[in-house]
């Protein structure tokens, strides 16, 4: 019997932890490459966010907090990131606005004060968040039978609901005793 991992969805880049699927930042997974025993690592990159952009500076500033960005935007962003960045909406680095800050950093999300502001009001800012890789519990929703191990994704949405996210971005699989896929030597008709 296998049991499987899956990454969370919050990232737009993606890696895997065993030497036998390589996914790099600019493959998709259905263009990660199957390369069992070859001993080499994966690319390891950090998990970051698309853009988000709630609020504007209309009113008292422009507040892109992490709250607000949880509750508006359930599943797409983790609730502890590691970092975060922001910038105009036109792209432009917030460090180089010259607006003032009342809030930017990974725990609450970022705030720009109108009234903090000496000339003028807050520009219009978007934030995204760097996330940590996190990988879900192990899921082992079928036994061998004649057919097979059958561990898919549909399934296990169905058998484990709201406990694992509807567009994985990776897969690890092993047998219910600890051991990697590739030792067991099986044939996998689907890995992905």
């Amino acid at each position: 019997s296998c049991k499987l991992l899956m990454l969370s969805p919050f990232a737009r880049k993606f890696f895997s932890l065993d030497d036998s699927v390589f996914v790099n930042s600019s493959q998709t997974l259905d263009q990660a490459i199957f390369r069992p025993g070859t001993g080499k690592s994966p690319e390891v990159t950090r998990c970051i966010t698309k853009w988000f952009d709630l609020d504007d500076p209309n009113g008292n500033g422009d507040y892109e907090l992490l709250a607000d960005l949880l509750n508006t935007y359930p599943g797409e962003i983790c609730p502890n990131p590691i970092a975060i960045e922001a910038q105009t909406t036109s792209g432009q680095p917030a460090s180089q606005t010259g607006n003032i800050f009342q809030v930017y950093n990974p725990t609450s999300g970022f705030a720009c004060v109108n009234a903090n502001q000496v000339r003028r009001k807050c520009a219009d800012y978007k934030v995204r968040f760097t996330c940590p890789e996190e990988w879900t519990r192990w899921f082992d929703q079928d036994d061998p039978s004649r057919l097979g191990d059958i561990e898919m994704l549909p399934l296990i949405l169905i058998r484990y609901p709201l406990q694992i996210c509807p567009k994985p971005i990776a897969i690890e699989v092993a047998t219910v005793g600890g051991t990697t896929v590739l030792p067991t030597e099986n044939n996998f008709l689907v890995y992905d």
